[in-house]
Formats: C-alpha cells, structure tokens, sequence
C-alpha cells in the first residue's frame, strides 16, 4: 500500500530509450541448455554487466532459479550478488589481497591460478572454496602444467582451503574442427589426475565456453558455463554441423528510442556531421523532391558504434527506416515516413534473430562479435524486464 501511494506522489517516468529483457525466453534457454546435459549442472554468468544486458535485471531473473553458483568476473559485481540474492558466488577474476578480507566465505568461492593469491586466501587462515582454474592451451592466465605440482604442493600449507571444483576454458570450441578442443579435454583429464593423487576430492568438473556447451558430449565433464548462449546468441560458426541447435535459443534484449524530431528536406541536402551524405547519392533511383528525416536521442555514447553508419535499419510498425548520416553521440537519424510524429516508437534491436535489428545483424554489420557489441550498452540505459 505504502507503494501504491508513493508511486502516486512521485511516478515513474518514462524514458526515451529503453532496453526490454524478456524473462521467459531467459528461463527457457537455461531449460534447454540444461536439457543437453541433463546430468550437469548449469550456472549463468552475470560478468560484464551481465554481458550488457543489466547484471541487477538478470538477477532479478534469476532469483527462484537453482544453481550451485552465479558466476561474476570481479570483486563490484560480486558485492552485487551478494547485496541481491542469496546465490553462491565464483569470482572468475583477480581482486587485490587486501579484499580479500571483505568476502564472505560462506558463499563466496574463487577461481585460483597462481601463487599469490593462494597465499593470499592461505593467510585468511579461514575455511574457504576454490576452483583451481587450469591453463590448457589458452595460455593467457591459469596454472600450467608445469607448474601445477607445485601449486599443489604449496596447497598443503593451507588445510583450511578446499578444492570444490576443477576449471578450465576451451579456446576454439567455436572452430569447425574440434581437434584443439579434444586435445584440452586431455590435457585437462591429465591435470586432473594429478590433482586427485593430492587427496583431492573436487566435486565437479567444467571446462568452459558457450560453444563447448553446444559440442562436447564427454560425460567426464559435470558442470557446464553457459556463457553468451544463455541470452540467446550462437557462437559456432553457420557452416558448424551443431550450428542448428541455436534454433531452439532466442535473444532475451530488445531495445526501443523515440523520435524527437523530423525534418523534410530536399533530397540532395546533406544529413549530420561532414557532409557525409546526400541521399541521391546512395538511391540514384530515387525520384521524389523531398524526404523526411527523423532522429532519435540514441548515439554512440549510448551504444551505436560509428561504424555501423548508414548500414543498418531501425524498425517502425514492422516497417525498416534505413540510417542516415554520421552516427553522433547522443543522436542518430534515419529515412522516415510522412506520416511519423514525434514521439514514435522506433526498434533499435528486436529479440527476433532473424530481425534485420538482431544483435547478430549489428555485429555482423559492425565487423564484431555480439560479445563486443552487447557490452557497450549503456548502463544507464533503463532495463526492464517483461
């Protein structure tokens, strides 16, 4: 009740730009991915603002869902999961020894790879959880194999510390040829032994990626990381013999701004910055005198990379409004129609993959991957969820 009135008093205000999550599609995707491995567990990760799409939304999301973990990249996020839900957390990244001391351990687990900061945790003297995070080909971070007996060995200083878990990440899962992922499965099989020959009893196994998710059948694994697949988006390659099963995912974002002014202008005028354009340029065909341009309050600084200019289409009432002009940083302007008005809805990025505004269109578009491009979405877009 006391919400009711103070939402009377103070109502909430409507945006110009505003980024739709779609909670169902979310649980669905999860159903299904736990459904190729039925005997896994499956935990989402929320790093990166949770790939874009709002780490507090997705967690909102999530908030009936069971899983062992909810998995972040650092020691703010982590500070968020732990404020808003009541999940386990593995931190995948690296924090200061100093913060350590911040963590709750009870529900806080770290993925560890190098010495210091094993010493660091060792030196909490508090019982705690650790992934060993091992290097099997990536060679960017985690314990090699060289030096994995003596991680192992400096382990023993520290019974307080228990291996829950073993991990490791795929590097070209992705790849239509699996020979480099099916030589990481044994190297990460041989490390593994080495482990459970220091009493080790970890209670699961997984090696990462969303493409891996897809692929890799070997039983021997018993947790899987979604990874981007959970939001609804295909890492393997279209000529990938398990290139199909994307069909039963579906993009949980969509995104909408409003048009805030029209102009009709002659059609050989130029539109934006630089003189970058005159419409007869592009549309040699075109025989009308005049055009309409409409702009939205969305630009790069919101979002939309520079690059994509004049290659992509917005959407209006199921119709495309191709973009025009240079792309600024708060606004952004496309081919409209004489009947617009300002304050028309204008779709960005639709949830339909097959959308000409799908993130897989854009990042195509952009020359990127939808990683990149999903995480430069503005935080202080509103997200809501549906």
């Amino acid at each position: 009740m006391l919400a009711f009135f103070k939402s009377l008093l103070k109502p909430q205000l409507e945006p110009m730009n505003t980024i739709y999550l779609h909670k169902k599609a979310l649980l669905s995707n999860l159903e299904y991915l736990k459904s190729l491995h039925p005997q896994s567990e499956i935990f989402p990760i929320l790093k990166s603002n949770a790939y874009g799409h709002g780490i507090q939304q997705i967690l909102t999301m999530l908030k009936w869902v069971k899983v062992p973990y909810i998995i972040v990249d650092s020691f703010p996020e982590y500070q968020i999961i732990h404020a808003q839900s009541k999940h386990s957390i593995l931190i995948l990244g690296e924090t200061l020894p100093k913060n350590y001391s911040a963590f709750d351990f009870k529900r806080a687990t770290f993925a560890v790879y190098n010495l210091e900061t094993l010493h660091a945790l060792g030196k909490m003297k508090k019982k705690l959880k650790i992934h060993i995070f091992l290097n099997t080909g990536m060679n960017r971070e985690w314990v090699q194999t060289s030096l994995l007996l003596n991680f192992l060995e400096t382990l023993k200083a520290y019974p307080r510390i228990e291996v829950d878990w073993v991990m490791s990440h795929l590097h070209s899962a992705n790849s239509i040829i699996n020979d480099w992922m099916n030589e990481q499965i044994d190297l990460f099989k041989q490390m593994h032994t080495q482990i459970l020959q220091y009493w080790h009893a970890p209670k699961r196994r997984h090696i990462g990626s969303s493409a891996g998710l897809l692929k890799m059948q070997d039983d021997f694994f018993n947790a899987r990381r979604p990874w981007i697949t959970m939001y609804g988006y295909n890492p393997l390659n279209p000529a990938d013999k398990k290139f199909d099963i994307w069909a039963n995912l579906t993009p949980i974002l969509s995104l909408s701004s409003t048009v805030v002014s029209l102009q009709k202008i002659d059609n050989n005028q130029w539109v934006g910055y630089s003189q970058q354009r005159k419409k007869s340029d592009n549309d040699p065909e075109n025989t009308e005198k005049f055009m309409t341009i409409a702009t939205i309050p969305f630009g790069y600084f919101e979002w939309l990379p520079r690059i994509l200019r004049e290659k992509i289409s917005f959407r209006r009432n199921g119709k495309e409004c191709q973009q025009i002009g240079s792309i600024c940083m708060n606004l952004c302007s496309f081919i409209g129609e004489p009947e617009m008005l300002i304050g028309d809805k204008i779709w960005i990025v639709e949830s339909d993959k097959n959308s000409v505004c799908s993130i897989q269109n854009l990042s195509d578009k952009a020359e990127t991957i939808p990683y990149e491009i999903l995480v430069w979405l503005e935080r202080g877009i509103r997200r809501e969820i549906v």
